[in-house]
């Protein structure tokens, strides 16, 4: 009955942090972290094995200790669920000093402490000055991409090519594929603004000739 239901819960749970209410039953398989310095590649962080994962300095007061003199004892949380229910996955920064930081295409934007902040698939996570980067992994579903972020805007890739983030292979199949021109014509805002389409035509031929 009720007590094997909960001593489940207690294992999912994490010795340093009170599990939220608002927390799922169990959490995301597969979810993990890549982590890159410099555009290196460094390893992976599996965060699937409980429902909240502690990240920052203070080694016993965390579940995944985070190295560098400008993250605090205790820097944010991953909790698998959120408050509206519509993600699966949010971090929550615990009012660390330095901040915790995610990317939207070229932007850096720092996590309003103690507000869960959803996490989606190939979002970018930064923690205090640290010069690594974490990208969040194993959310992958054709409707919760970090390109759908209220702000962010899909980059033009050479040739016409999307990807749906940084880290992304660029799609060379044909399906995919779209003509710089269709492109513009599916996704410009400019309107009526030729001059500015020419332009933008005219630098994507420059670069593919450049090859």
């Amino acid at each position: 009955g009720m007590a094997s239901s909960r001593s489940d819960a207690k294992d999912l749970s994490s010795k340093f942090y009170d599990t939220p209410k608002w927390a799922s039953k169990a959490p995301v398989k597969g979810l993990l972290l890549e982590v890159f310095k410099n555009g290196q590649f460094l390893a992976k962080l599996h965060i699937d094995d409980q429902l909240c994962l502690v990240l920052g300095r203070q080694a016993d007061a965390v579940d995944v200790p985070l190295e560098h003199g400008s993250i605090s004892r205790r820097h944010a949380v991953i909790v698998h669920g959120h408050p509206k229910g519509k993600h699966k996955v949010s971090l929550v920064d615990l009012g660390s000093s330095h901040g915790t930081y995610y990317k939207e295409g070229t932007h850096r934007k720092r996590v309003k402490p103690k507000e869960p902040l959803p996490l989606l698939e190939g979002m970018c996570l930064e923690f205090g000055e640290s010069s690594r980067s974490y990208y969040v992994r194993g959310l992958a579903s054709k409707d919760a991409k970090a390109t759908d972020l209220p702000g962010s805007k899909r980059k033009y890739q050479e040739g016409g090519y999307l990807a749906s983030d940084d880290n992304a292979e660029i799609s060379t199949s044909s399906s995919k594929r779209l003509k710089p021109e269709e492109h513009w014509e599916k996704n410009a805002s400019f309107g009526t603004d030729e001059k500015r389409k020419s332009k933008f035509l005219r630098l994507l031929g420059a670069k593919k000739k450049k090859k």
